[in-house]
């Protein structure tokens, strides 16, 4: 940005810029921003040691109440160590005391935040800079910034998801930290030609959580037409509880569904059989989409010909997630000798087959027990590194196969051509050709495809097949 020769100069001195840093062999916005940067880390002590000083315990833990928005259940320590890098600033800069919300009197002044205070008793001893930011920052609302573009190690560049103004932001670690697509939950400040963050939540929000982000500017902002720094402060609390719902959803361990949005639990039932070749018979129906003929064909057989040992998959036709499958595997069946056994993933399903094998195999079949174990438990359980290192090797074998990789790529690319029009509940029901015909629905999808790209590894040779899916459905949207 260029500077008038007239105007004050950036670094804060005072003088004209004409007079300072125009001759100056260094940029005068850098510089500025190192004697900002300085001037904060002196200020930043002063002001804690202030409000410690003025208001106790007692106050700080009923501002932390507030700021998470009055628990139900309270709040402990680690809900201070965890919002630490917010809280601290927010309660500095943004939070003012309400005497009617307390019983006892804090002996500092109501309706001012700390920081205010401070200056204003400090009077003309603060120094200019250190006056300049609390200035620049008392009662400056946060809000949602996504990172649209990254200089590493000097800056980044932020829009507001509300307001959509963009501003370059100095900020060294931060820049390395975060990608294009990441959102913040921040307070940019700008003083002068510098902007700088005071007060950044702890965590890089991934892209997917954008919609979220949308969805309630839509609901909560529909009827203001042009969103202000102002709308963002009468509706800080409603904004932080939206930034406190996504830290929380962040930090807890997702739910895993199967494809009919059932709870993953896995079951092992067993039974004993009077017959494999009986039970066989009765059970090669439920197998999707092998035959009995090409069932038998994989079995293994005794020296009569019959049955001795098979494995059947229980399924049905088509899927409920994927359009390009046309099957859905719901179950392994394993029939060996005088033993049944069948795995599912879910109680609903070990429910369901229960029934059909009581149905079909009737008293030639004996059910003995049920093994469940969960998802948490299996992942509790240690890996066998030789075990992993052969499933890595098997896994890599088959994908070195033409015809295995063909038939990937082909089902991948029908998913992401059939994509651009299902139904996404993110997308509130509408599909994503639907949804970029607005601004906003245009966003909520763009932030979909970047997660989506954001998950895959590009060294993976099914992921390369899914970027490839990534960009045709971008073709189809007009999205490239």
């Amino acid at each position: 940005m260029k500077i008038s020769r007239n105007a004050p100069c950036p670094c804060g001195s005072g003088k004209k810029f004409k007079k300072c840093c125009m001759e100056k062999t260094s940029g005068p916005i850098d510089l500025l921003y190192r004697r900002l940067n300085d001037a904060h880390a002196r200020l930043a002590p002063k002001l804690l040691e202030y409000g410690e000083k003025n208001l106790g315990y007692l106050a700080v833990e009923a501002a932390l109440d507030e700021f998470m928005l009055w628990p139900e259940g309270g709040f402990g320590p680690e809900d201070m160590e965890k919002h630490e890098s917010i809280f601290i600033p927010w309660l500095l800069y943004n939070w003012e005391y309400a005497p009617d919300d307390y019983v006892e009197r804090l002996p500092i002044p109501p309706f001012e935040p700390i920081a205010g205070i401070y200056a204003r008793e400090q009077g003309k001893s603060l120094e200019t800079l250190e006056r300049r930011i609390v200035e620049a920052t008392v009662r400056q609302p946060f809000s949602f910034f996504e990172v649209v573009d990254t200089k590493p190690g000097n800056s980044f560049r932020l829009k507001d998801v509300f307001t959509h103004q963009e501003m370059e932001v100095f900020e060294r670690l931060g820049s390395e930290n975060t990608h294009k697509g990441d959102i913040l939950f921040a307070r940019p400040v700008s003083i002068d030609h510098v902007t700088m963050i005071m007060g950044c939540g702890p965590i890089i929000i991934p892209p997917g959580h954008k919609l979220e982000i949308l969805n309630f500017k839509k609901e909560v902002f529909s009827n203001i037409k042009k969103i202000s720094k102002k709308t963002l402060i009468d509706y800080s609390i409603e904004i932080r509880e939206l930034y406190l719902f996504i830290y929380e959803s962040l930090h807890q361990r997702p739910v895993m569904q199967n494809s009919d949005g059932e709870l993953l639990c896995f079951h092992t039932l067993h039974y004993e059989i009077e017959s494999p070749e009986i039970a066989f018979s009765k059970l090669h129906s439920l197998s999707v989409p092998d035959t009995e003929d090409q069932l038998r064909e994989q079995a293994e057989l005794d020296a009569n010909g019959n049955i001795s040992r098979v494995e059947i998959a229980w399924g049905r036709k088509g899927s409920k997630v994927n359009k390009a499958l046309d099957n859905t595997v719901l179950g392994k069946i394993f029939i060996d000798d005088k033993k049944l056994k069948v795995e599912v993933n879910s109680a609903e399903r070990a429910e369901k087959i229960k029934k059909k094998i009581k149905k079909l195999l009737a008293e030639h079949a004996v059910y003995r027990t049920t093994e469940i174990m969960s998802l948490e438990s299996m992942l509790a359980e240690p890996q066998d590194p030789a075990l992993l290192k052969q499933q890595e090797a098997e896994q890599e074998a088959l994908w070195n196969i033409p015809e295995v990789q063909e038939q990937m790529e082909e089902m991948l690319m029908s998913h992401w051509e059939n994509w651009v029009n299902m139904p996404i509940p993110a997308l509130q029901g509408k599909t994503p050709m639907q949804a970029i015909k607005t601004p906003e629905g245009r966003e909520a999808v763009e932030a979909l495809l970047v997660q989506d790209q954001r998950n895959t590894q590009p060294q993976k040779k099914m992921d390369e097949i899914t970027l490839k899916g990534i960009r045709k459905a971008r073709e189809l949207l007009g999205m490239e």
